[in-house]
C-alpha cells in the first residue's frame, strides 16, 4: 500500500477479499505493518497481533527512540510511530495512512507518491508510470502464487443506466455533492465528485446493496473529520444507523485521546483531530467496544493490557498470570522444556509451550495394538492418526493443532 521508496525500515501492507460472492469489488480483510523490525496485523477482532502473537490493545512498544502505539479509537485499530506514521483500520473496509510532509515525494505504493499532484501516482514497482490501473496494481502485489493478478482484458464494466441514475440521487450517493447538505462543510477541503462517482460505482456494482451505499458515505465523512473539518451528522435511523452499546452515545466527533482504562487521568481532551464512533456517559471509561467502571478495568504489565479476570502466559512462558481487580496481577511459575518444546504462538495466535516439530497425518490400512493412544478415525479399514512429526506412533499423541487445516470440504 506504501513504503519508503527508497528505504526498507517500514511499509503497510493490505490483503484483500472477495464478499458475498461478488467477485467484481474486492475488500480490505486484513492490515499489515511491518515497523521497527516488527508485525502488526490489523484484522476484524478486537485484538491485534504482534509477530504472530495475539495482543489486547492498548500496547506501546519502546526501544531507545523508537516507539509505537497501538489503541483503539472510536472503531478503529489505530496504530502511530514516532516519527509520524499513523495507520487506521475500521475491521470492515476503510483503511487510512498519514505521513508528515516530510516524506512528500519520497514514498511509492497503491497511496501513490504524496506530492499533491493527482496525474503521477500510477508509479510501478520497476520506476515506471502506467495507465493502466491493473498493471499498476498488480506491479505492487506481494505474496505468493495463490495471490493472483487482477484481470485486465481490455473491456470496460457498463453499469446498468437505470441503477446509476437511482444511485445518483440525493438520498443516495448525491447526497455527497448538496451544497446545503451534511457533507457540505468539507467541500472546500476536498472535492467530493469523483468519490461521488465511486459511490455510484460501487452502488451499482454491488447489486444496490445499501452497506455499500453506506461505506462510501461513511469513507468520505471519516476523511473529512480526520482532518480537522466539523461536520453534522450525516446518519438517520433508516440511513447507515451506528449502534452504540448500552451508556453510551453516538458523536460524530470522537476526540483523538478519550478517557480509557489505560489513560483514565485524561482530563484535555484533544480536539484537533476526531472520528465518529460512540462516547461513555460521564463516569464511564471506554474499553475496546463498550463502557465500563474505572474498578472494572484490567492490568498493564510489560507495557501489555489486560482483561480483568484474564488468564495469560508470559512471553517466555515461565508463569501463567491472572489479572485482578485493582490492577493486580497473581503470578504461578511453569515448566517449559526448550529441550522438546518451545515456547511460541501457535497459527492462531494464541502463545504457549508446543512440542518442537510439525504435526503430520498418516493414514494406515491396519488397527494398531493400542489405538486408544493416538485418536484414531476409522472410514471402513482406514485409520488417520496425527501425531508428531519424525515421531514413532506407539507413543501417546502430543500434538494439540487442529485437524482443519489438513481437510478441505
Amino acid at each position: 500500500m506504501v513504503q519508503p521508496c527508497n528505504e526498507t525500515n517500514w511499509r503497510v501492507l493490505v490483503k484483500n477479499e472477495h464478499r458475498k460472492g461478488n467477485t467484481r469489488v474486492s475488500y480490505t480483510r486484513e492490515v499489515v505493518i511491518e515497523v521497527y523490525g516488527k508485525e502488526i496485523q490489523f484484522f476484524g477482532s478486537k485484538r491485534f497481533k504482534l509477530d504472530g502473537v495475539l495482543k489486547n490493545m492498548p500496547y506501546k512498544f519502546s526501544n531507545g527512540s523508537e516507539s509505537f502505539l497501538v489503541r483503539h479509537w472510536a472503531r478503529f485499530r489505530h496504530l502511530s510511530t514516532d516519527f509520524g506514521l499513523e495507520v487506521g483500520y475500521d475491521g470492515h473496509h476503510f483503511v487510512r495512512v498519514l505521513l508528515p510532509n516530510t516524506f512528500s515525494e519520497k514514498v511509492c505504493g497503491l497511496c501513490g507518491n504524496m506530492d499533491t499532484q493527482n496525474g503521477n501516482d500510477f508509479v510501478m514497482r520497476n520506476g515506471t508510470s502506467t495507465d493502466n490501473a491493473a498493471h499498476f496494481g498488480n506491479s505492487w502485489k506481494i505474496g505468493d502464487e495463490n495471490n493472483r493478478d487482477v484481470d485486465d482484458d481490455g473491456t470496460t464494466v457498463y453499469l446498468n443506466e437505470t441503477l446509476k441514475e437511482k444511485a445518483r440521487k440525493n438520498d443516495s450517493c448525491g447526497m455527497l455533492l448538496l451544497k446545503d447538505g451534511p457533507f457540505a462543510a468539507c467541500h472546500g477541503k476536498l472535492s467530493p465528485q469523483h468519490l461521488s462517482e465511486d459511490c455510484v460505482f460501487e452502488y451499482v456494482v454491488r447489486d444496490m446493496d445499501k452497506e455499500a451505499l453506506c461505506d462510501s458515505l461513511e469513507s468520505y465523512f471519516t476523511t473529512c473529520s480526520a482532518d480537522g473539518v466539523k461536520m453534522p451528522t450525516w446518519r438517520k435511523p433508516e440511513l447507515c444507523p451506528l449502534q452504540c452499546p448500552s451508556n453510551s452515545s453516538y458523536s460524530t466527533c470522537v476526540p483523538e485521546t478519550v478517557a480509557t482504562c489505560s489513560n483514565s487521568e485524561t482530563k484535555e481532551l484533544k480536539q484537533s483531530t476526531c472520528v465518529e464512533g460512540c462516547v461513555c456517559d460521564p463516569g464511564l471509561l471506554w474499553d475496546v467496544d463498550h463502557c465500563i467502571k474505572e474498578v472494572e478495568c484490567g492490568c498493564i504489565q510489560d507495557n501489555n493490557y489486560y482483561n480483568l479476570n484474564e488468564s495469560y502466559i508470559t512471553e517466555d512462558c515461565s508463569q501463567q498470570c491472572v489479572c485482578q481487580t485493582g490492577g493486580n496481577v497473581t503470578c504461578v511459575s511453569l515448566t517449559c522444556d526448550l529441550n522438546t518444546n518451545e515456547c511460541k504462538a501457535d497459527e492462531h495466535g494464541t502463545l504457549g509451550c508446543y512440542p518442537i516439530g510439525d504435526c503430520v497425518l498418516s493414514l494406515l490400512p491396519y488397527r494398531i495394538q493400542n489405538p486408544s493412544s493416538h485418536r484414531p478415525f476409522n472410514d471402513e479399514n482406514i485409520f488417520v492418526y496425527l501425531h508428531k512429526k519424525n515421531a514413532p506412533m506407539v507413543i501417546p499423541d502430543i500434538c494439540s493443532h487442529s485437524l482443519e487445516k489438513y481437510f478441505s470440504t
